[in-house]
Parts: structure tokens; sequence; C-alpha cells
């Protein structure tokens, strides 16, 4: 499984990446690392870019894409594609956690079940050693059934 990284172990791990793969390492990178490090929640690389035009490290929009990439490509960061969007976190320390998304509103709800992890600890392919994984149920929220549900129950009055 992947390890999960403090702040400043990731500092550390982006320095030895960077010097690896003979990159600058410039202060922008790590301001990036830092903001979503202490985001402690999925962000966009939009969001990300409007929140750091106020920071002291004014960066442009390829700033951030292309450090997200990286942090990605250091295993610093989780990247999830949900339907059309992509965010990024940090990798958390402890269990795995998963992901229900509301085909309907679009939210997403972080989640995790101890039962569905051990049982996804026991799958074992053939020839295949699984490093990580994510999990993302695509379904119908509460609140989306019950408001639906509603306008259903106006249809069918409207139609009597």
């Amino acid at each position: 499984m992947v390890k999960s990284y403090d702040l400043e172990e990731a500092k550390e791990i982006l320095t030895l990446f960077l010097e690896r793969n003979n990159m600058r390492k410039t202060p922008e990178r790590y301001a990036i690392l830092e903001a979503v490090y202490k985001a402690n929640k999925h962000v966009t690389a939009d969001g990300l870019f409007a929140e750091m035009e106020n920071s002291p490290f004014r960066v442009c929009r390829v700033t951030v894409y292309n450090t997200l990439e990286l942090l990605y490509k250091a295993n610093l960061v989780v990247r999830h594609q949900f339907e059309t969007v992509v965010e990024y976190e940090f990798r958390h320390s402890g269990a795995f956690h998963y992901h229900r998304v509301c085909t309907e509103c679009g939210t997403i709800e972080e989640f995790k079940n101890a039962m569905l992890a051990r049982a996804l600890e026991l799958v074992k392919i053939k020839g295949f050693r699984v490093e990580d994984h994510a999990l993302y149920l695509y379904g119908t929220c509460s609140k989306c059934r019950a408001r639906i549900s509603r306008k259903n129950k106006k249809k069918q009055k409207k139609q009597q």
C-alpha cells in the first residue's frame, strides 16, 4: 500500500524527486504542495489557482496544473477523476476512504467502511501486486431522491 506523509515529509520527498529528475526547486512548487496539504479537502487546479492569487506566491494557472501533475508523479497527492472534473488531495494517513458521487447534484462525499477495506485487502490478482486503489460509487443521494419523489408525486396528482 502507498504510504501517507505529513507536510514536512512531503517537502523532503518533493526535494528528492526534483533533484533526481534535475528539476528546479522553486518556492512556488513548495507553496502549491503546502496549499494542497493545508486545504484538508479535495481541490481542483482552478480552485487552487484562485486561492493562491492572494498568497505571497503569485503563480500562473499553468504552474498550478503542472505542479499538481508533478506532485502526483512524486506520489504526494492522489488524483480523482469525477465525471468531468479532476480533483486532488494529499495522501491521507490511516485507512483508505472511498467516494460517493451523486449523479443528480454532483455532490461528492468521502466515507470509510472497515468491512469494504478488509474485503479489498483480500483481493488477489494473479501476476499483479496492488499498491493503491480508489473506489467511486455513483448513485443518487437521499436529498435528490426525496426531491425526485416529491416531483413525481406532484406530477401524479396533476395527471389525476
